[in-house]
C-alpha cells in the first residue's frame, strides 16, 4: 500500500513521460537562469571594458601652466592592492585596516612630494579591498589634482568584483591620455578577463609637453615582457619626450633574478637598447620583496631627449614592493607653438 502511494506522487520513483519532461525542463530553466545571472553581468562588463580602459580625472578649478622645471621628480610604486607585504589579496583585513594602509601609502608619497607618480596594482572596485576606489583615496590624501586611471582586469560577477590597473598622478595638467597595448599571454585571457596593458599621459607645461607612461609588465613570461617593450619604444619615436616608469617585473642582466627568454631577450636590456636611460640596478636600489629586497623590478626610464639620475628605493613596508624615486633631467626648451585651446 505504501509503495502504491509513492508511485503516484510527482516526485516519486515512477514518473510518467509528461512529468519527466516537465521536470527536465524545470531543471534546464533553473540552470540557465543561474548561468545567465553569472555570465550576463560579466559579459556586459567586458563589452564596456574598451571604452572604460582609460580615463582622465581632474579636481583642479584651473589649469595654470608652469614652465617645465629643470628636472621632474618621478615616483613609481606598486601598491599591491593595499594588502601590504603579503602575497594574498583576501587576507582577512577589515575595511578600516585597508584604509589605514592607503593612508600610509599616501603619506609616503606626500613625504617625497614627487611631481608625478606612477602606481601599479591599484584597485578601482575589487571585493578583496572592500570595493574602495583606491586611486581616488590616494590622489585626494596625497594632494594630486590630476590623474589617469587605466584598467588591466575587470571582472564583474554577482558576488565578486575585481577591477584594477595603473594610475598616473600629476601636479601639472594632463591634457591627453592613451592606452598602450601589450601582447597577451593567451587570447582567451584577453577576451574573458583582460591582461596587463599600460597608459600614457601627456603633461602640459607652458614651454612644451612631457609624456609619462605607466608600465606594469607581465609577471609570468620574459618573452611577453620583451615584446611589450616594443610598444613602449614605438611611442618614443614620435611626440613629446617620454618617461616610462613602473613595475617592469624584470631585472638588469647580470643582477640578482635577471631572466632571459628563449631568444636571449630581457625587458630591461631591451629598454636600454631602444635608447632609454636609467640609473640604479644595484643592491641599494633593489625593490622586491619589500621585507628583504634583492631584485630591482621597478624602474624609471627616460627616452634619449631626457636623462635619469638619483634613482633610489624608499625603505617602507606598505606593499610587497618598495617605491622608487628618480630625477628626470629636462633640457632647457624654448616657447612652444602647441595649441593651448584645450589646456
Amino acid at each position: 500500500m505504501i509503495c502504491a502511494v509513492e508511485s503516484e506522487l510527482p516526485g516519486g520513483p515512477h514518473l510518467n513521460p509528461r512529468q519527466s519532461r516537465g521536470r527536465t525542463r524545470l531543471v534546464v530553466v533553473i540552470a540557465a537562469l543561474i548561468v545567465a545571472s553569472v555570465l550576463v553581468p560579466h559579459m556586459i562588463c567586458r563589452l564596456r571594458a574598451p571604452s572604460a580602459a582609460v580615463r582622465t580625472i581632474t579636481t583642479a578649478e584651473d589649469a595654470t601652466l608652469r614652465v617645465a622645471p629643470p628636472s621632474l621628480t618621478v615616483m613609481a610604486y606598486n601598491i599591491a592592492h593595499g594588502r601590504g607585504p603579503v602575497d594574498r589579496n583576501f587576507n582577512g583585513e577589515s575595511e578600516a585596516q585597508r584604509a589605514a594602509r592607503l593612508s600610509e601609502i599616501a603619506e609616503v608619497i606626500r613625504s617625497i612630494n614627487p611631481d608625478v607618480v606612477v602606481l601599479n596594482e591599484v584597485d578601482f572596485s575589487s571585493s578583496w579591498s572592500h570595493r574602495v576606489d583606491q586611486a581616488e583615496v590616494i590622489a585626494r590624501a596625497a594632494g594630486y589634482p590630476h590623474r589617469v586611471e587605466q584598467r588591466n582586469l575587470d571582472v564583474h560577477l554577482p558576488f565578486f568584483r575585481a577591477a584594477f590597473g595603473n594610475v598616473i598622478l600629476s601636479r601639472d595638467p594632463i591634457v591627453a591620455a592613451e592606452l598602450i597595448e601589450y601582447p597577451a599571454l593567451s587570447r582567451i585571457e584577453r577576451v574573458l578577463v583582460g591582461h596587463k596593458k599600460g597608459a600614457a599621459a601627456t603633461l602640459r607645461f607652458s614651454d612644451g609637453d612631457i609624456r609619462v607612461a605607466a608600465v606594469h609588465l607581465s609577471h609570468r613570461d620574459e618573452a611577453i615582457r620583451a615584446e611589450s617593450v616594443e610598444s613602449i619604444a614605438a611611442m618614443a619615436e614620435a611626440g613629446a619626450p617620454l618617461i616610462a616608469a613602473g613595475d617592469f617585473n624584470s631585472s638588469m642582466p647580470g643582477t640578482t633574478g635577471a631572466l632571459e627568454d628563449g631568444r636571449g631577450r630581457n625587458a630591461v636590456a631591451a629598454m636600454v637598447q631602444a635608447g632609454f636611460s636609467a640609473d640604479g640596478a644595484n643592491v641599494s636600489t633593489a625593490t622586491y620583496p619589500a621585507t628583504a629586497p634583492s631584485r630591482t623590478l621597478d624602474w624609471v626610464f627616460a627616452d634619449r631627449r631626457l636623462r635619469v639620475s638619483g634613482f633610489r628605493a624608499i625603505p617602507v613596508n606598505s606593499s610587497d614592493h618598495l617605491p622608487i624615486v628618480a630625477s628626470v633631467i629636462i633640457p632647457a626648451r624654448g616657447p612652444t607653438t602647441t595649441d593651448r585651446s584645450d589646456g
